[in-house]
């Protein structure tokens, strides 16, 4: 008995194995996932809360309109 029919699952060339595009060799994989990556255009921050600095000393600052910010932010 083989193992294919031993476990019930097929080990058999599946339709990714013919498409080119899982033929290329490691190194044009490599490179084509690095030029998709530089294509990406670069994550930006975002502003979702503006505050206003009241008062600074001794590395504390205090700080007024941030309606999210919790104790020691």
């Amino acid at each position: 008995m083989d193992r294919n029919t031993m476990t019930g699952t097929d080990y058999s060339l599946s339709e990714n194995d013919s498409d080119p595009r899982f033929q290329k060799p490691p190194d044009e994989h490599f490179e084509t996932w690095r030029a998709a990556l530089l294509a990406t255009p670069p994550p930006v921050p975002v502003l979702t809360e503006v505050g206003c600095v009241t008062e600074v000393g001794d590395g504390v600052a205090v700080v007024s309109g941030l309606a999210r910010a919790l104790a020691d932010e």
